[in-house]
């Protein structure tokens, strides 16, 4: 998975909160994972189903 982040900007956001991410209790990650705990609520464009479209790999 590694090889994956720094490809874009916003990628790894798809993966924070998933558990693949070894930094995803990382500040910078705090509040903005689509999988995140209430915060997604104020980032429907970061919904699961977006994203999933999106970046597929991420299943």
């Amino acid at each position: 998975m590694p090889s994956l982040l720094g490809i874009q900007p916003g990628r790894e956001k798809s993966f924070s909160g998933s558990g693949k991410l070894p930094g995803k209790n990382s500040p910078r990650f705090n509040g903005t994972a689509p999988f995140g705990p209430s915060r997604i609520n104020n980032t429907p464009k970061y919904s699961r189903k977006t994203r999933r479209s999106e970046f597929p790999h991420a299943l």
